[in-house]
């Protein structure tokens, strides 16, 4: 398990290249990681399902993992064929063998009842085909992916000017200063490049990562 103060955050039940459950704070995850493309995604599907999501919304993903040993175990050979001609049985006994169940008096807890959040998962492991695919506004996600890469770059322009004054022991009221020279030091580079395509270049890179 994974705990970050006193509140439980992740669990893992298994090892690859066997089957493994995974059940984690996807919220936690992309604010720490600053995946903000996520919440496009989540929010789309949620206007889709008729529920209403904020960005306080808890938000908690499971993951049924089948390594080869276990896909060999099922099909009796790990071969990709086998997989994909009944791609659910594989994820259906993962989630059988174990299972989030509801407390009872019956003290034989295999008798339990699974709990309402993993009864849904087991109904949605059964319907797997290879023909399931999500539909997402794809130049949302693009849209959204930019922004954060911009933010980024403007985080990182600060900074970095910061650690310059610093350097130079400059003080607040030397910023427009230190700007007018980077200025120059920008224009001194552009100078530079005798064939003009540096930034050509950066657009290029810029285009075909982020499709702008």
């Amino acid at each position: 398990a994974n705990y970050r103060d006193d509140r439980i955050t992740g669990i893992r039940i298994g090892t690859m290249p066997n089957s493994q459950i995974a059940i984690y704070d996807k919220r936690r995850e992309v604010i720490d990681k600053k995946k903000f493309y996520w919440w496009e995604i989540w929010k789309e599907n949620a206007e889709k399902a008729g529920i209403q999501l904020c960005n306080q919304s808890p938000i908690w993903r499971f993951e049924f993992r089948a390594g080869k040993s276990f896909i060999g175990k099922t099909y009796f050979r790990k071969t990709w064929e086998a997989f994909a001609a009944n791609p659910s049985l594989v994820f259906e006994k993962i989630a059988a063998q174990t299972r989030l169940t509801t407390p009872q008096v019956d003290n034989n807890r295999a008798r339990w009842p699974s709990a309402p959040v993993w009864a849904k998962c087991q109904t949605s492991l059964a319907k797997i085909t290879f023909r399931d695919f999500v539909t997402i506004d794809t130049e949302a996600i693009k849209a959204a992916l930019w922004s954060e890469y911009l933010q980024t770059l403007s985080a990182q322009n600060a900074g970095l000017i910061i650690s310059q004054m610093a350097a130079y022991a400059l003080e607040r009221s030397d910023i427009p200063a230190m700007l007018s020279q980077l200025s120059l030091d920008v224009e001194d580079i552009l100078e530079k490049d005798q064939d003009g395509t540096l930034l050509a270049t950066r657009r290029a890179g810029m285009k075909a990562r982020y499709a702008r």
